[in-house]
């Protein structure tokens, strides 16, 4: 059995609970709260994934002993386990997964999924004996569960509008959302181009005697600097607070922005995620500021949103790309976005729409296509999936 299998068995569905009173016990319970050296922390509406796998990446680089953990997969599970360069392996995970299930029957704790998969990373960081801990937030900060965790260092990489339901329509809102993984005297590190997001954070700040760096403020980011690199940049500072200035540095700009490639017939598929309307509007000016101009195609698919959101992400991927180059992708999901409003999007902008089926019996008989692939983490979970199981045929 692997773990995804497993926990559709005894854990299936992702939802947000947004409640800590039952999880703080019980991490107590299992002393999984003080063996790390130090715990990096990282919120951000966009960016805070790249920032991540930059993060762990120097850590590696400079032969540290670190841990990663991130959300969503794509794949599977394992992903969101990562230590000292590696995923989890089945083994491991699975009889970690049947330890924590027999520790919570026996303390009456029921978890969501969320809670369980981060419960379990850090039992395993615990025995890994990890020093340092880099956790992605998964939604919001104040309410996630990784905020269980006492950050040394917390990073805010962006602040932009979604999950509104849940954080608030304003960005005065959702910075407070974010802001709720500080600590007294923790480190905090932002990136944020607006003044009235930076005076707040110089509020909070004060307010818990944090030691804070705006990087666009103190000269360190520029606006003219694209994404990738802000995010970079931001992992590169974060090293530098605990490691100092004589930490081993990347240089390659480009490494963390694609999250998954692949190669199937003769073509190559290069996934993004870009899954609100900010994120994408950031992918095109980072492909335009890096002048990646060879894609053939891109596909592209959404989570569950508003007709007029998915407007206004199409014109962004059309301000970029001409209509004969632009794939609206259906996936099956129940998270995917609704049919009739992607037909809808497709009529309107006069888009193609294809599947599994066509897309793939198309791209396996054209030699050298490339291919870029964005939009919902959801949708390139699937299609990830669809890959594997096209390409064992």
């Amino acid at each position: 059995m692997k773990p995804d299998q497993w926990l559709e068995q005894y854990y299936s569905g992702e939802y947000f609970t947004g409640r800590f009173d039952h999880l703080k016990g019980f991490i107590n319970e299992l002393d999984l709260k003080k063996f790390p050296r130090k715990i990096i922390t990282v919120a951000g509406t966009n960016g805070k994934g790249e920032t991540s796998r930059c993060i762990s990446e120097l850590l590696k680089k400079n032969n540290c002993n670190y841990s990663l953990w991130t959300s969503p997969h794509l794949f599977c599970v394992n992903e969101r386990f990562h230590f000292n360069g590696k995923d989890v392996n089945d083994a491991e995970l699975l009889e970690c997964f049947s330890q924590l299930k027999h520790d919570s029957e026996r303390s009456n704790t029921k978890l969501s999924y969320f809670e369980f998969l981060f419960v379990a990373f850090l039992k395993l960081a615990k025995e890994k004996q990890i020093d340092y801990l880099v956790l992605e937030v998964g939604l919001g900060g104040r309410l996630d569960a990784v905020n269980i965790m006492d950050a040394d260092i917390c990073v805010v990489t962006s602040i932009s509008r979604d999950h509104q339901n849940i954080l608030g329509h304003h960005y005065r809102d959702i910075l407070i959302e974010k802001l709720g993984i500080l600590r007294e005297n923790c480190q905090l590190l932002s990136a944020f181009e607006i003044d009235y997001l930076k005076d707040l954070t110089h509020k909070q700040a004060l307010k818990l005697r944090c030691t804070w760096r705006d990087l666009f403020e103190d000269g360190t980011l520029s606006k003219g600097d694209h994404f990738s690199r802000r995010n970079q940049v931001m992992g590169q500072e974060v090293v530098g607070l605990l490691l100092g200035p004589e930490a081993k540095v990347i240089q390659d700009i480009d490494q963390f922005a694609k999250r998954f490639s692949f190669t199937l017939g003769g073509a190559s598929f290069s996934l993004f995620p870009s899954h609100n309307i900010d994120g994408l509007r950031k992918l095109v000016q980072f492909l335009k500021d890096a002048k990646y101009n060879n894609y053939n195609h891109v596909l592209i698919s959404f989570s569950d949103r508003s007709l007029e959101d998915l407007r206004v992400m199409t014109k962004i991927i059309l301000s970029y790309f001409s209509n004969s180059k632009v794939f609206l992708y259906q996936f099956n999901h129940q998270k995917a976005v609704r049919n009739d409003l992607l037909l809808k999007i497709s009529k309107e902008f006069k888009l193609d729409v294809t599947d599994d089926k066509e897309l793939f019996k198309y791209f396996k008989q054209e030699a050298s296509a490339n291919i870029l692939v964005t939009g919902s983490n959801y949708f390139l979970g699937e299609f990830i999936k669809s890959h594997h199981s096209q390409s064992c045929e």
